[in-house]
């Protein structure tokens, strides 16, 4: 009975020891994501405003009416889509009009240095969900890994839209297009 007793005392305390490092583990992972997930939401809002900034020039400028039409639909994808596929393919198409425009060069610029910026902090917190018990804590608290955008702002960007369709086309239908 002695060592049924010594037994149970020695795997309570093992238990106890490691209830206690998962959560000293998870609160310490806790202050990390949630000052990762702000940096990243940060970044990204910093890219919106550089984009409303952008189209708000384009608007109020002397150019095409199509152009026009493409910035306030850029502001309209950027206020009301939550998924960044859409904002995506908007600038793609309004890109794809501008990019020759002199007078845009440093704006191009400026938001090419927000989107790497966004980038960078959205695959920083996304590496963290690639450990095992991260995965879990993190879902458990609510938190959503974040898409990547890859645009090249002042350049032609035909190429990318094309490989992006297959790869769009791809994950609808499992069917690659040659």
């Amino acid at each position: 009975m002695r060592i049924f007793k010594g037994c149970l005392v020695c795997l309570l305390t093992i238990i106890l020891l490691f209830s206690i490092l998962i959560f000293l583990y998870n609160r310490k992972l806790s202050k990390e994501i949630v000052i990762d997930n702000q940096k990243t939401a940060k970044s990204f809002e910093e890219y919106k405003n550089k984009l409303k900034e952008r189209n708000k020039i384009l608007i109020n400028s002397n150019i095409k009416d199509s152009i026009k039409n493409l910035a306030k639909k850029s502001d309209s994808t950027i206020q009301n889509s939550k998924k960044l596929n859409n904002i995506l393919w908007t600038e793609f198409y309004l890109n794809q009009k501008i990019y020759e425009i002199d007078t845009l060069k440093k704006l191009n610029s400026e938001l090419n240095e927000k989107l790497i910026q966004y980038n960078s902090d959205a695959n920083e917190f996304n590496s963290k969900w690639l450990p095992i018990p991260n995965t879990f804590i993190l879902t458990n608290s609510g938190f959503k890994s974040y898409e990547t955008m890859y645009i090249d702002y002042g350049m032609d960007n035909s190429a990318n839209m094309e490989k992006r369709k297959k790869v769009d086309h791809w994950i609808k239908t499992g069917e690659v297009i040659e």
